[in-house]
């Protein structure tokens, strides 16, 4: 499929970073969460409590499961608007639930002293940070023995109307492929042992005009100036594969990847 709709058109880096400056509340309702069996995962599935600090928490879709789980958590990111999110949806953990604090920062420099953590965690967001910066940060804050763990929602690789979703949003590189190596996703990481990788299976159900909304929240298509047709075209492959039904089934790979610290 090629048309002026369709194409793969990448704008700049910065023009897509801004765009999660607002529009917290679509974020948080139409993005996927994540399940407490890829989170347990990462976490190395811990038998106490842990001291995690998420990275570009964004609206906390990861945070809030971190603190579910029992852990507690300080959730960085660089939008106030975000972490406003964030925190309006504390009141609705369970009561044995996790404390959760929110600090606005960047992920490159951290206020932690050496060695005060057990995990560091981004979920969704390690891309746009500065690695060089923020992978000896990660070393400094977490203990010997401490994990940095980072996982992003790839679609199944399955499902052929989500090809289709890939070629109209020109974000085809975000369906699951089994075959990308670990160093595309993640390098080397200086003071941590080899990589861990393990995928987890998860599912969202989304009527056709949520469809739309959670492709807006993708930031190579909110800077699109063909956004708009973008949008439409979604809708109409959304309407096709509900048919009679009201929602369609949007396949998603968890794919998560885990470092221990180093003495």
């Amino acid at each position: 499929m090629t048309s002026d709709t369709t194409r793969n058109i990448r704008p700049d880096r910065e023009a897509r970073r801004r765009t999660f400056e607002s529009g917290a509340a679509t974020y948080d309702e139409v993005r996927p969460a994540w399940g407490e069996e890829p989170v347990d995962w990462m976490l190395d599935r811990p038998a106490g409590v842990l001291e995690v600090l998420d990275l570009g928490a964004g609206t906390g879709l990861g945070t809030r499961t971190v603190a579910t789980l029992g852990h507690r958590v300080t959730a960085l990111d660089p939008s106030a608007d975000m972490l406003a999110a964030l925190t309006a949806s504390l009141a609705e953990l369970p009561s044995s639930a996790g404390p959760v604090i929110t600090r606005r920062a960047s992920a490159e420099v951290l206020d932690d002293a050496d060695g005060s953590l057990d995990a560091v965690t981004a979920f969704s967001s390690w891309h746009w940070f500065d690695g060089e910066r923020t992978h000896p940060e990660c070393a400094r804050v977490l203990r010997p023995g401490g994990v940095l763990a980072v996982a992003w929602h790839s679609w199944s690789d399955q499902v052929d109307w989500l090809r289709e979703l890939g070629e109209i949003t020109g974000t085809s590189e975000m369906i699951w492929d089994p075959e990308r190596a670990l160093a595309d996703r993640l390098p080397a990481v200086g003071g941590f042992g080899p990589v861990e990788n393990a995928q987890f299976g998860q599912v969202s159900h989304l009527t056709p005009d949520d469809l739309v909304r959670l492709v807006s929240t993708w930031s190579p298509v909110a800077v699109r100036e063909d956004r708009e047709a973008v949008l439409d075209a979604v809708h109409e492959l959304g309407t096709r594969e509900a048919g009679p039904g009201t929602t369609v089934t949007f396949e998603y790979v968890a794919d998560c990847y885990r470092y221990r610290r180093l003495a």
